[in-house]
């Protein structure tokens, strides 16, 4: 304990856990618009899931460390590489998790937007978007999850910062304690965001519950 709080304080820990989170957001910040966008608008036009889906499908379904050695190739082992490779882990989770939100939409809201009179571009923003809220929230925390845990793999393979480079480094050298904290650091971020984005659904939702425990 004493080792994690030591390097917290400004030890090599602290900025290797900086370093990776600052990368996180920039990929997360550009994988989310895309992945929401692209889910979205094939769960809503028939179109764009008939071209896009079999490519989304082929693309999920490839293991990103499977292609970590090419994207090594052409952009080498700084933060371009990082950060493309967090786009890729982020943004299927999100792509798939829009995709179904954008599919849930109730006949009932279908009919009040008819009702209304809304034209396709207002139905999709003041109903469909706001019915999808909890699948583009549980897509952004799986997404953010699965980055963290590749951001631990990139920094052992190809790192030469960041926090997962710190745990192989201390493994080497046979840092017990440093590797520990390492370790205990990872889990706690991933713990965080993960109640960070429970809080956050649990706020931005809680329309869906008021309206469930209304009387038939």
């Amino acid at each position: 304990m004493s080792t994690l709080v030591e390097q917290l304080a400004g030890g090599a820990l602290l900025w290797a856990l900086l370093d990776t989170l600052r990368l996180l957001a920039i990929g997360f910040a550009i994988a989310a618009p895309l992945g929401i966008g692209l889910g979205f608008l094939m769960g809503r036009v028939r179109v764009a899931w008939a071209l896009l889906e079999p490519i989304v499908e082929i693309a999920r379904l490839h293991p990103t460390t499977a292609i970590i050695p090419v994207i090594i190739l052409f952009l080498g082992i700084g933060d371009a590489m990082k950060i493309t490779v967090f786009i890729l882990t982020a943004i299927f989770p999100m792509v798939t998790s829009a995709y179904a939100g954008a599919q849930s939409l109730s006949p009932t809201l279908r009919e009040t937007a008819e009702t209304f009179q809304l034209n396709w571009w207002r139905t999709q923003w003041e109903v469909a978007l706001p019915a999808a809220t909890p699948y583009l929230l549980l897509g952004m925390r799986q997404a953010l999850g699965a980055s963290l845990v590749m951001a631990v793999v990139v920094g052992m393979l190809a790192g030469n910062n960041g926090i997962g480079f710190y745990i192989l480094e201390s493994q080497q050298s046979f840092n017990i304690n440093e590797l520990l904290a390492g370790v205990v650091t990872v889990a706690a971020v991933g713990y965080a965001i993960n109640f960070v984005f429970l809080i956050l659904e649990h706020r931005l939702t809680r329309w869906r519950r008021t309206d469930a425990a209304q009387p038939r």
